[in-house]
């Protein structure tokens, strides 16, 4: 019992920490992107280029120091005390600024579709642990695709007033042993 509880918590260790960061490595290289982008590439001259890019900036040092937050907080605490803190989100915000941070970031041309049906639909849940979902699939779906991403993001609230939404691309999908 003691191996099997000692092989679980490594487990649990190192999914932790790669999934932790995975999670820092994303606004801390869109952050980067945007800086770049102001210092090496004369974006700073035109103010509405500058202007977008220092928000971006400010919204991934933010969502940075969001993660590190949590981190603290559940070592400081045990899993019996977690809590989400839901909020209503307008999808097409949200999405739009994550599509903004990763076609900045990425090695490849991204080419992201969003549709939402109705215009504003909102959504209720923990605005940091929804947007790293999102932002995963958008970042999964341009890194595994070969030269060029393009990827369609559907958002629709179904008959029974649930919200669906979809991430499609045309990457080198996942293989069925993996799935």
């Amino acid at each position: 019992r003691t191996l099997l509880k000692q092989k679980t918590l490594e487990e649990m260790k190192s999914n932790f920490t790669n999934n932790i960061t995975h999670e820092l490595k994303t606004p801390i290289a869109v952050a980067y992107a945007a800086n770049d982008a102001l210092l090496n590439f004369n974006q700073a001259e035109e103010k509405s280029k500058r202007d977008q890019y220092l928000r971006i900036s400010q919204e991934q040092l933010q969502r940075l120091s969001g993660l590190v937050e949590q981190i603290l907080s559940m070592s400081m605490e045990s899993r019996k005390t977690f809590r989400l803190h839901p909020e209503e989100i307008c999808l097409k915000e949200l999405i739009t600024s994550l599509i903004e941070q990763h076609q900045l970031k990425a090695d490849i041309p991204v080419h992201i579709t969003l549709e939402t049906e109705p215009e504003a639909l909102t959504i209720v849940a923990d605005r940091t642990h929804f947007s790293n979902i999102l932002s995963n699939l958008i970042d999964n779906a341009i890194k595994y695709s070969p030269e060029k991403a393009e990827i369609a993001i559907h958002c629709r609230k179904t008959e029974t007033g649930q919200v669906e939404i979809s991430v499609s691309d045309h990457g080198t999908g996942i293989p069925a042993d993996k799935q």
